[in-house]
């Protein structure tokens, strides 16, 4: 097993921003997947970690979860890696501005969406007026993002940061 290994439930955003971490620095590392409803795979995350969601991230004896946690641990234990923040102090204050945004006016949509997937993925069926009223939501929110790609390969520019 490797050094560092990761808890994964393969659906969520907040997993998929890791594993992108990860495979962008090219770190080394094991996954644990974290089936939906395993409730024997929800019981190791809480022994590994203390809590119950994932991502988890262990790195020898260092047990990390929160997937901005996580990263920023990524970049200050892994520094001869591809480096996922910028080094500008106003450009890192924008990243963690996004971040902020992301995790306040983006999740109450995708929650939505995710939810009604989950439900789905569950043999149950999503509600789809849901789906539509959250998809609308995302579509108005994502406009500062599209607007930012149409002049840039990035959120910040045009080098992949976190």
């Amino acid at each position: 097993m490797a050094d560092v290994v990761l808890y994964d439930l393969w659906p969520s955003n907040n997993n998929m921003k890791v594993r992108i971490a990860l495979d962008y620095k090219g770190i080394e590392h094991d996954v644990v997947p974290i089936g939906m409803g395993d409730e024997a795979a929800r019981a190791k995350v809480l022994e590994v970690s203390g809590q119950p969601l994932t991502p988890v991230l262990t790195h020898g004896d260092t047990v990390v979860f929160d997937s901005s946690a996580i990263v920023r641990y990524l970049e200050a234990n892994f520094p001869d890696t591809p480096r996922l923040f910028p080094r500008e102090r106003e450009a890192v204050q924008e990243a963690e501005k996004l971040e902020m945004w992301a995790r306040t006016d983006l999740v109450a949509p995708l929650g939505v969406v995710f939810g009604e997937l989950m439900k789905q993925m569950g043999g149950g069926e999503a509600d789809l007026e849901a789906c539509r009223g959250a998809s609308a939501q995302l579509n108005e929110l994502t406009g500062e993002i599209e607007s930012r790609l149409a002049d840039h390969s990035f959120l910040l520019g045009d080098t992949m940061s976190i």
